[in-house]
């Protein structure tokens, strides 16, 4: 163990660690407190709640060097702030935004040639046509060892596109 001048040298310097005690350690720095040997708290007990509000501040700074953006906004924008994930749904809000934007003339034009017709059915029905052909094709591949083993697999592609 360290002596007197070099505990209390550790304690001014804020680098004692009261956690790498053992029982008969703490004790005799208890006594050492009490007696006036060691001087700036009462007890290790004390020390260790100074270190453990000292964790925690340090902590927080680390969290938001980490997160500058949410803490800048807590408070101002709800309670939280900004997070990563509202950043990211004003992006996909956007990105969707944007493109329907710049496919508006097309859309304009569908509606005004075919006003009845509504926008979007043709690509649902060629899908369909698609996945026919697909089932199809799987359904009439050769026989293995007499056992069809893509013709269900064609048959369940088809069964779950005619449920869309």
């Amino acid at each position: 163990m360290a002596t007197i001048q070099e505990l209390q040298t550790r304690l001014d310097e804020k680098t004692f660690d009261p956690s790498a005690l053992n029982d008969e350690q703490r004790a005799a720095v208890n006594i050492a407190f009490e007696q006036g040997a060691l001087k700036g708290y009462k007890n290790v007990e004390e020390v260790e709640r100074e270190r453990t509000i000292g964790s925690k501040i340090i902590a927080s700074q680390k969290e938001k060097r980490n997160q500058p953006f949410t803490t800048a906004t807590q408070g101002i924008v709800g309670s939280e702030g900004v997070t990563r994930s509202d950043l990211e749904l004003v992006g996909d809000v956007t990105a969707a935004g944007y493109v329907y934007m710049k496919d508006m003339p097309k859309i304009r034009q569908g509606l005004l040639l075919n006003p009845s017709g509504g926008f979007g059915i043709d690509k649902l029905q060629a899908a369909a046509t698609d996945f026919n052909k697909w089932e199809k094709a799987l359904q009439k591949l050769p026989m293995f060892k007499g056992a069809r083993i893509l013709n269900r697999t064609g048959r369940a592609i088809g069964k779950v596109m005619d449920g869309f």
